[in-house]
């Protein structure tokens, strides 16, 4: 079930700020979900100084979720994707990773506890951790 709350909380922590109103308008409305996942496609739409790629050998299933809980992401997130099945669902962070890896679906991933997230942009051929100092 979609979550308005942790939708704004993550777009408020890493949405680039000339960005947030137009996709916080999107999230709001329901008949806009897909307009709201699209403009989250890319990572060109989140504050770069939250961001840290990671690609090569640490980019692969089983060794991406490690990677992401030694940055501090806690066990379960919330998930905004195109994937009907995942979207507005939560699910433990390494499984969903290894989804998104393995199915190659672009995927946000959001731990509330922690206020740290993931999206894999699965064309980029990189993974991205987004978390403030």
């Amino acid at each position: 079930m979609i979550d308005p709350k942790l939708e704004t909380e993550f777009i408020e922590r890493f949405v680039r700020k000339e960005r947030r109103d137009r996709v916080l308008g999107f999230a709001a409305k329901e008949n806009n979900r897909g307009r709201f996942l699209k403009e989250l496609n890319s990572p060109g739409i989140f504050d770069q100084r939250f961001i840290t790629k990671i690609g090569g050998s640490e980019r692969t299933q089983g060794i991406l979720p490690d990677v992401y809980k030694r940055n501090g992401m806690g066990g379960r997130v919330y998930v905004m994707s195109e994937n009907d099945e995942w979207d507005g669902q939560k699910f433990q962070m390494s499984y969903i990773v290894d989804e998104c890896l393995a199915m190659c679906i672009d995927t946000v991933g959001y731990c509330w506890k922690t206020k740290i997230a993931f999206f894999e942009w699965h064309h980029s051929g990189e993974s991205y951790l987004l978390k403030r100092p």
